[in-house]
């Protein structure tokens, strides 16, 4: 592998990586080398975590030896520069707390903060309060000041950013930041677990960012809040006023966003709203929720302030009025985005609706300047299609001479027909805009009991029709989807037999559960020519039977059927019989069939499933017999290009199917013995001489008999065989050369005496020009003991997978000598039951090392390694002669303890590789542990 470069660098810059990780991971990097160690012990920032170290009993004095260790260990001679505590439900002392920030001050701390929800309180050292490199500080739940007699002095010259959330009165604090630019001020109320009155809050005047929530204010009790902060650029404040609050504040010529969310017992409480908006008016960003709308909807005689820079826009009203939009939008000249949200639950209508009134004089006639000029995107939450809303609609729509996009979030309440009716309503409005685009989203479709079935498995739009909006349909910059904006449900207008063609890849169930999208949609499933039936989609009380029978009876006739799945489990063979022969028409070109039958009743399927002139694929899979007596019926599948069996000898003859089917190129071929035990002798099975790739798996050769399985197939490309042998028994096998083979298992179950698989060696000579080779356990023990067995030579195969009964050298060498561009080697030890040692019969192999070995073999694994004499030498041989060999992986036997397994790496380590090149040697039954280990 390529050198490892990064632990070349110096500390200074691993250091500096290792920082923007936890200091739980930065440590842990300590074990990857000897280069490694000790780099954490100059880490300047520390960012410890205890929801780590939570699980197990006695975590709380784990994390606290943790931490003790990390401090007592780092290297003084870097001091700490950065350092962040979260601690959640720690009951230890406060004393250990104030240790470990004793440990982190200094004159070079820049960055603190702490997250301490502790069962204890915490008074933060003085010293952290006069530090002079401190540039951010974060206090968050955690009660810190509480236990001072005297509250001490704060002088922090370089504070730049400060967080406080808690129980503390923060004036101290902000008169002693001199330079403080960036505060977010959370004050909780008596909810919270403890309280404290703050008559006044004064904010440094150097503030550029400020967010503040404040829950303090109590009745009787007034509140005066200072933000004399000139060169503010954004603002976020969040009051509940209980009681009468004062706020004084400067212009804000700076600013750029700003938030307010004011809630407040009576109006009269924040009569200085409005004169907030005043200050404000510079600001490019503006949102007021619902509260702080309503305390300018009830401000005798405000007038809004020109706000000449604004150009977003976002109000939240209790309820929607024209004259107060329009006299705002008179005032925003510059104005591109405006999203307005009518409150319309149940609280809020209760609440304000009746009492808001807008005491400001009628809007100017005139269209505003921004309406016509400026505003690209206007977004209308909770429509309700009230005349003032639709009037206001209709004004931007109109008037709107740059609109490129509305957006109508429609009341969920509305019923369909009605929003349907809205869409149509609003789609006809003339518009100004030649590129002005109309966007309708449905916030909450009224929903049916027979929709769960959609919901679950449709993430696409959920478009809604009536006949009243099939207008709307048509125009082009319409839109109406469900929670995101995408095309007008442009999918309703494809034709029938696209929208068949999409539903077909879904299971039939869901695909006909479409049909409560809307009227549209109500009768498309009956087209389907796919049909896909899986009892497993259905619940227990679900009617299986009785939706089949209706899929099948409702559906359209005019569209016959081409593919059909069905998997279930039933004893009712009419009804299965019922269903396939609606089903089973000269259209039918695939049929999929898993059916849990039980086999004692039998399962006579339609002899026309056995004469369809297009049938391409056929599977029957599971517990399906075919009883048919002595009489099968004839086969004839012209087209059939692919079939898969599985079939319980002796109800059927694979040979009666198999005649029948003159181009096919696929088969997978499954033979069960009857599971009442009723052996039927079969002798021989053809191969049809078409096909391309097989799979065969035979276990019915059990009695004492000879059988016969003949696979003459030129052109087979992919063999997979599994044939189980009794032990009385014997098997013959005949075959064709495999010219065109790419990929080939082999899995030779023999019980009986070895010699009946003495085919198995001319098998291996078929398969002489594949790519791949997988020898199974059993498979090998038939080379192993044929008499003067001579391997063929393999050109071209690439992959070899041998699982051998006991390993052999000379067995591997003259099978290597033989494979002339091998590049991938995977040996296993057998180690089941049956397992045992067994003489290799072959030859001694050539001295010269394999062709493959030298100049093409990169990589090798060993399975089930137990470092025998043989198996040692096969390894060494590898590595000190594999001159291209890049990979070696090990799994050793798994008995083995521990310490045998590091005395066989140690050994396999300390082999000597040829030209000292790069070689990756692996123990994967050790990489849980302690990882790959990887040498040079």
């Amino acid at each position: 592998m390529k050198m490892d470069r990064i632990s070349l660098l110096p500390n200074s810059i691993l250091c500096d990586i290792l920082s923007y990780l936890p200091t739980k991971e930065a440590v842990s990097t300590s074990i990857l080398s000897s280069r490694w160690r000790h780099v954490w012990k100059e880490l300047q920032v520390l960012d410890i975590d205890d929801t780590t170290s939570r699980p197990g009993l006695g975590w709380e004095a784990r994390f606290a030896s943790y931490v003790n260790a990390i401090l007592a260990r780092r290297n003084a001679d870097y001091p700490i520069q950065k350092f962040r505590l979260t601690c959640y439900e720690y009951s230890e002392r406060s004393l250990t707390i104030l240790t470990w920030l004793d440990a982190v001050n200094g004159p070079y701390l820049q960055e603190l903060y702490l997250c301490l929800e502790v069962a204890c309180e915490i008074d933060l050292p003085e010293a952290i309060l006069t530090s002079p490199s401190l540039k951010s500080l974060v206090l968050k739940h955690g009660e810190y000041f509480d236990c001072y007699e005297k509250f001490p002095n704060v002088y922090l010259p370089s504070l730049k950013n400060l967080e406080l959330d808690g129980c503390v009165d923060p004036s101290k604090l902000l008169s002693g930041s001199p330079v403080l630019e960036n505060l977010m001020l959370i004050v909780p109320n008596k909810d919270y677990g403890c309280y404290v009155y703050i008559p006044t809050i004064q904010m440094p005047r150097t503030l550029k960012r400020l967010i503040f929530e404040d829950n303090s204010t109590e009745d009787n009790n007034i509140s005066h809040r200072v933000i004399d902060t000139p060169s503010l650029e954004y603002l976020y404040m969040k009051i509940i006023a209980k009681s009468k609050l004062q706020v004084s504040f400067s212009d804000f010529p700076n600013m750029v966003e700003a938030h307010l969310h004011i809630h407040h017992g009576r109006v009269e409480h924040v009569l200085w709203v409005p004169k907030l908006l005043v200050a404000l008016r510079e600001t490019k960003l503006l949102a007021l929720k619902h509260c702080a709308t309503e305390c300018l909807f009830n401000g005798v005689t405000f007038e809004f302030p020109e706000f000449p820079r604004l150009l977003n826009l976002e109000l939240d009203v209790a309820c929607f009025n024209t004259d107060f939009l329009l006299n705002f939008l008179h005032n925003c000249h510059v104005l591109e985005d405006l999203v307005v949200h009518v409150l319309k639950s149940v609280v809020y209508c209760e609440l304000y609706f009746h009492r808001s009134q807008f005491y400001v004089p009628a809007p100017p006639t005139m269209v505003s300047n921004c309406v016509t000029s400026h505003l690209k995107s206007f977004e209308f939450r909770e429509y309700e299609n009230s005349a003032d809303e639709r009037e206001f609609i209709e004004y931007l729509l109109q008037r709107g001479l740059v609109l490129k996009r509305v957006t109508i979030h429609l009341y969920y309440y509305l019923d369909q027909e009605t929003k349907y009716d809205i869409v149509k309503e609003l789609s006809a409005i003339p518009r100004g805009s030649t590129t002005c685009q109309l966007n309708f989203i449905d916030q909450k479709p009224v929903e049916h009991a027979a929709t769960a079935a959609v919901k679950t498995h449709h993430h696409g739009p959920t478009a809604l029709h009536s006949p009243a909006a099939s207008s709307v349909l048509d125009h082009p910059d319409t839109k109406l989807t469900k929670g995101k904006r995408i095309n007008m449900d442009r999918i309703s207008c494809l034709p029938n037999y696209i929208l068949c063609e999409i539903l077909s890849y879904l299971p039939t169930k869901q695909a006909g559960s479409t049909s409560v999208l809307s009227r549209r949609w109500r009768h498309v499933w009956k087209d389907l020519q796919v049909i896909d039936i899986h009892e497993r989609h259905f619940r227990d009380e679900d009617p299986f039977d009785s939706y089949v029978n209706a899929i099948l009876t409702q559906r359209n006739a005019d569209y016959s059927i081409e593919k059909f799945r069905l998997a279930c489990e039933t004893n009712s063979t009419d009804l299965i019989l019922t269903w396939l022969d609606a089903v089973i028409g000269p259209h039918l070109r695939e049929l999929y069939l898993i059916l849990h039958v039980n086999v004692r009743f039998g399962l006579k399927l339609p002899e026309a499933i056995f004469t369809c002139p297009l049938l391409k694929s056929l599977v029957l899979k599971s517990e399906i017999s075919l009883n048919y007596g002595p009489e099968f019926p004839n086969v004839y599948l012209p087209s059939l290009k692919n079939l898969k069996l599985k079939l319980f000898i002796p109800y059927v003859h694979p040979n009666k199917i198999l005649s029948g089917c003159p181009v096919l190129e696929n088969l997978t071929l499954i033979l069960d013995n009857t599971p009442d035990s009723r052996n039927v002798y079969v002798p021989t099975i053809q191969m049809p001489r078409t096909l391309k790739s097989l799979t065969f798996e035979d276990d019915t050769i059990v009695l004492d008999e000879i059988y016969h399985r003949v696979i003459d197939t030129p052109s087979l490309e992919y063999l997979d065989m599994k044939i189980t042998i009794a032990k009385n028994s014997e098997l013959q096998v005949s075959f064709s050369s495999f010219p065109n083979m790419v990929e080939a298992h082999l899995n030779i179950i023999d019980h009986g005496r070895v010699e009946h698989g003495a085919w198995v060696s001319d098998l291996f000579r078929a398969l002489r020009e594949t790519k791949l080779l997988a020898l199974r356990y059993y498979t090998t023990r038939c080379l192993f003991s044929a008499p003067a067995f001579k391997f063929p030579e393999f050109h071209r195969l690439v992959n070899l997978e041998v699982d051998v009964p006991c390993f052999n050298t000379n067995f591997m060498l003259n099978f290597l000598h033989n494979c002339h561009v091998l590049e991938v080697l995977v040996v296993g030890i057998w180690t089941g039951f049956d397992s045992y040692t067994m003489e290799y019969n072959g030859p001694t192999p050539p001295t010269m090392v394999p062709n493959c070995v030298t100049s093409h073999l990169k990589s090798v694994e060993f399975r089930a390694y137990q470092d025998t004499a043989d198996e040692r030498e096969f390894i060494v041989y590898l590595l000190q002669k594999g001159l291209v060999l890049k990979t070696v992986t090990i799994s050793i036997e798994p008995d083995f303890g521990q310490e045998t397994k590091y005395e066989f790496v140690r050994e396999l380590y300390a082999i000597p590789r040829v030209d000292g090149k790069l070689k990756t040697l692996r123990s994967d039954q050790l990489q849980n542990d302690f990882g790959c280990m990887n040498h040079e």
